[in-house]
């Protein structure tokens, strides 16, 4: 302000400015100290009628003393700051107050077309348009977070702005973003195909090799999200982002192996056959990362390529093979398919064989498993087998009508005895069933359709035996003296053994599930 002099603002004043009362302002001259004041956050008479959309006295303001569309308060937010997000660039002469005016920042270091982006609700975004048509340079300039005009856009999912902004400033238009990420990353996060080859199309290639903060590329993250579309458009525009690391020393490869992203994974090695041989900070190869990780898919993928065939023996800095990291983080189906010394070389074993041993320690643990359902399931049917010829109450043999058949064979808990031993009888003999047909196909490899099968025989004998109880309690019921007290004892065993018996089976299940994830 003039002289360095403000005042603070008059309550009458800011009444004038915020209630639009031009008779208020209409005695004052372009001397008056009236238009020096401000409020506790240095905003202007100016600032005040545009933040309350007051615009017929906007212009006798401006008129009364230009140089208040300069003036900044407490946030460094110009007139023209607030005009653009409460009001429209178009309350403000952008013409008068010049290249001076639109180039002005405030604390965030945003420029006013920044501001715009950020709130033009407008379909039609008039506001971004006039101030582009007036200085297409500023979709150059960037805040103090880093952040571009077209990465806002794209960022709040604006696409049809971020095509104008491009369009109208193909020379000078940055693509950065916060924290180092540019406009491609912003398009990937927010998992949008649209305006893509526009970007890619005009983009430098500067741009596609850029990494953020934590060194993850585009290619990175469209890897990590197994996005083919972008993956391939990536490839195509340049190919030499597929060798790079993030600070991690993960490349694309890397981490498409460890999210199981395959389809991305073949994209690359067609584009770049040699990449298979790219190595990690730590010397690991895809290999390496899909065993440590477990992820399957990707695994299986790689021990089927021919390029990975002289790989198998490969040891990181730290002198493992990819079955020692499945060894040491526990991946079942990856180190019994592959942990057997005959399947590597002697000299990838030596200091770590007892790693690759911990593979046959769980095999011996699953045939243990196995054959304790066995046993189970062996009790649980001659027991059944025995209750169906022995029923509860005995059979009729007094020679009448009915003889050899059950005396309680119209009582409701003997069917419900008949049901439930029926039950239980049968899903032993499924066990039975399952583990036959598991012990006949030892052809398969694969660890984990052995463990599989090992699982369901555990599921259908946790229903056997909870079967089994519901049968006993109900036979129990059928033969005793039927009084409220019995009754009321064989309720409780019922509400408390049933639920405690599927507690155990949902938690035992819910734990299998997550050591698979």
């Amino acid at each position: 302000m003039e002289e360095g002099r403000q005042y603070a603002m008059n309550p009458d004043v800011y009444r004038a400015a915020f209630t639009g009362n031009s008779s208020f302002f209409e005695t004052l001259t372009g001397s008056s100290s009236t238009l020096l004041q401000v409020t506790i956050e240095k905003n202007t008479v100016l600032h005040v009628a545009l933040q309350f959309e007051q615009f017929h006295i906007v212009e006798k303001l401006v008129r009364l003393r230009p140089s208040l569309v300069y003036e900044k308060n407490s946030k460094g937010n110009t007139p023209l700051h607030v005009a653009v997000r409460w009001a429209g660039a178009s309350s403000i002469d952008v013409e008068a107050g010049g290249q001076q005016l639109l180039s002005m920042v405030n604390e965030d270091g945003d420029t006013a077309l920044q501001v715009a982006v950020r709130y033009d609700n407008d379909d039609e975004f008039e506001i971004v348009r006039e101030l582009m048509k007036e200085d297409p340079k500023l979709a150059i300039r960037v805040n103090n977070a880093g952040e571009s005009a077209l990465f806002l856009a794209v960022d709040g999912g604006n696409y049809k702005m971020a095509r104008h902004i491009l369009s109208a400033a193909p020379d000078d238009c940055s693509y950065a973003g916060r924290h180092g990420m540019n406009v491609l990353h912003a398009l990937l996060l927010h998992k949008s195909g649209y305006f893509v080859k526009e970007v890619m199309e005009k983009c430098s290639s500067t741009t596609i090799k850029q990494g953020d903060d934590s060194g993850w590329t585009p290619l990175h993250v469209a890897a990590h999200m197994g996005n083919r579309k972008f993956v391939k458009l990536l490839l195509e525009k340049d190919y030499s982002p597929a060798y790079l690391r993030n600070k991690d020393g993960l490349s694309a490869f890397h981490i498409a192996a460890k999210e199981g992203n395959v389809q991305v994974m073949k994209q690359l090695i067609e584009k770049c056959p040699d990449i298979f041989e790219l190595l990690d900070d730590k010397g690991r190869t895809a290999l390496h990362v899909a065993a440590e990780s477990g992820m399957y898919k990707s695994f299986n993928f790689l021990v089927r390529r021919p390029e990975f065939k002289g790989f198998f023996d490969e040891q990181d800095k730290e002198g493992n093979t990819f079955v020692h990291l499945a060894a040491i983080k526990d991946q079942l189906e990856i180190g019994r398919r592959f942990g057997h010394p005959t399947r590597l070389s002697r000299s990838s074993m030596h200091n770590r064989s007892s790693d690759v041993e911990t593979w046959d320690r769980w095999g011996y643990t699953i045939h243990q498993v196995s054959e304790t359902n066995m046993f189970i399931a062996t009790l649980i049917a001659t027991v059944t087998f025995t209750a169906a010829f022995t029923v509860p109450g005995g059979f009729n043999q007094n020679g009448n009508v009915g003889e050899g058949l059950a005396v309680l064979s119209k009582v409701t808990a003997f069917h419900v005895f008949l049901i439930a031993n029926t039950l239980a009888f049968g899903l032993s003999i499924t066990t039975f069933v399952v583990r036959f047909v598991d012990s006949t196909e030892k052809w398969i490899e694969e660890a984990i359709y052995h463990r599989e099968m090992v699982r369901r025989t555990a599921f259908y004998m946790n229903w056997s035996i909870l079967a089994l109880l519901v049968a006993f309690i109900a036979g129990t019921y059928a033969v005793v003296p039927h009084s409220l007290g019995i009754a009321v004892v064989v309720i409780i065993c019922c509400c408390f053994l049933s639920p405690a018996c599927l507690l155990h089976f949902f938690s035992a299940y819910y734990w299998i599930q997550m050591s698979q994830n």
